[in-house]
């Protein structure tokens, strides 16, 4: 027996501590090695991920706050953190984003002409800015009106 203790000992400092790693230590069935909060048994690998929320329950490592993944968060979550956030990247992208289950739609993509949809969330469809034909028509009919009676 005493010569199996040296040999055990070693074999604990090589591999660490047995709680060290392949612990569950919140219960949900899922070991610390993979769980990315192993003190909340509601936040484990394949957990409904509730949007919005600020809490990644799925372990996916994706800011919360970008539903459609495209980069942009909805205006007013700018800045929002995602916990937990191993790498300390969540929370920091651009907002502006007006339609948060469309990856299509965000401050960056090209709007299509006369779609009736917004795609680079400005306000409005594309050929839709400024001043439309009939507004510079009825600018001129003043002059051209003047122009009849002289």
């Amino acid at each position: 027996m005493p010569a199996r203790w040296p040999t055990l000992l070693l074999i604990g400092l090589l591999t660490g501590p047995a709680w060290a790693h392949g612990y569950d230590g919140d219960g949900d069935s899922w070991i610390d090695d993979v769980d990315c909060d192993d003190a909340d048994p509601t936040i484990y690998p394949g957990a409904t991920d509730l949007p919005y929320d600020g809490i990644d329950s799925d372990c996916q490592q994706d800011d919360d706050f970008d539903l459609d993944r495209d980069g942009f968060v909805p205006r007013g979550y700018q800045g929002e953190e995602t916990y937990p956030d191993w790498r300390n990247e969540l929370g920091d992208l651009p907002d502006g984003d007006c339609n948060d289950q469309n990856p299509d739609v965000n401050p960056d993509a090209e709007d299509i002409f006369h779609n009736g949809i917004d795609e680079n969330c400005d306000g409005m469809d594309a050929g839709v800015r400024g001043c439309a034909h009939g507004t510079w028509v009825l600018l001129l009919l003043p002059l051209w009106g003047a122009r009849k009676r002289g």
